[in-house]
């Protein structure tokens, strides 16, 4: 499984953080916060990817998925299925990557738990992918 995820921001909106309205496989739209302030602008292709910042927990479901509510992504449920340094892939359909937690291995499912604020970090750098 990719960790990043190629996208389209379709819209852009700012109250105190940026939020980037993107859709992404077979999710149409979803809102998540890209915390950089990079110099992004609607229409563009960009390379992303999810990050969790909270400490997942382990979970009892064996479902892979993804929580939207009110077209805010904010939590997950999933695999985790490789590392990444000192971080976690976790497949729940949408690639999420989380803090490794040394009681959790590859093969485990973990979720966030609660609602909270899914972000995306850009990758590109700016870059411009054509369509």
């Amino acid at each position: 499984m990719e960790n990043t995820i190629k996208s389209k921001i379709e819209d852009i909106k700012s109250k105190g953080e940026i939020y980037i309205k993107i859709s992404a496989k077979k999710y149409k739209h979803f809102w998540v916060m890209e915390p950089a302030w990079l110099p992004i602008k609607k229409g563009q292709i960009i390379e992303i990817k999810l990050w969790s910042c909270i400490h997942p927990k382990m979970s009892k479901n064996h479902e892979r998925k993804v929580k939207i509510v009110n077209s805010h992504l904010v939590d997950y449920n999933g695999l985790i299925v490789g590392e990444i340094e000192k971080y976690f892939l976790i497949d729940a359909t949408l690639p999420i990557i989380v803090d490794k937690e040394p009681s959790f291995k590859v093969g485990d499912y973990v979720t966030g738990g609660f609602n909270h604020t899914i972000q995306a970090r850009l990758v590109t750098e700016g870059k411009n992918y054509e369509k």
